[in-house]
């Protein structure tokens, strides 16, 4: 969780920062993404890629034996690729869409870093999911835990935030911490 967290702090290089509001705000806290951090893509490239496999499953467009151990390790296999192949993709559209500012401002260089940086990320956190969900960690599911975690430091974040910023009151600035408490 310290890896997840750490990633959810670190914010992605070459992006500029927009003070426009946050198209996907209210789908934070299911996505367990933060703005703007390497953990900008969340859970959704792993809960996308899980779709996708049980609906082709389902469907019996790939057939799979669940107890047949390689069938098994093969179709985890395909579904962390998917998920690699989602984040990409998902990287791409938001880098392409001017979601980190006008492609023309933030330059081709930065652009295919962005979408590296977001690509590996989702790498990481599809290991991650992959490790708790062979038994290394509590419970058997990361996306829950990924989404309980999120909500914990954004909730910490929101009470306790030493940071301050300036606000118009009436012909006057003042300034204002982020935090309640604070």
């Amino acid at each position: 969780m310290l890896v997840y967290l750490l990633c959810c702090q670190i914010p992605l290089y070459g992006i500029i920062k927009s003070e426009e509001s946050d198209p996907f705000y209210w789908m934070r806290a299911i996505l367990a993404s933060n703005r703007g951090t390497l953990m900008e893509l969340g859970i959704s490239p792993i809960v996308t890629a899980s779709m996708i496999m049980q609906l082709l499953s389902g469907a019996k467009l790939i057939k799979i034996d669940q107890n047949n151990k390689e069938e098994k390790a093969l179709y985890e296999g395909a579904q962390k690729l998917a998920g690699v192949v989602i984040a990409f993709g998902q990287a791409f559209a938001y880098t392409w869409s001017g979601m980190y500012g006008d492609i023309a401002d933030v330059g081709a260089g930065n652009a295919i870093l962005i979408v590296i940086q977001l690509t590996l990320a989702s790498l990481i956190t599809i290991l991650l999911d992959d490790m708790l969900g062979k038994g290394y960690g509590i419970g058997s599911s990361a996306t829950s835990i990924f989404i309980a975690i999120n909500m914990a430091e954004t909730i910490i974040w929101n009470c306790f935030s030493p940071l301050s910023f300036k606000n118009k009151s009436g012909d006057a600035d003042v300034e204002k911490y982020e935090g309640a408490f604070v």
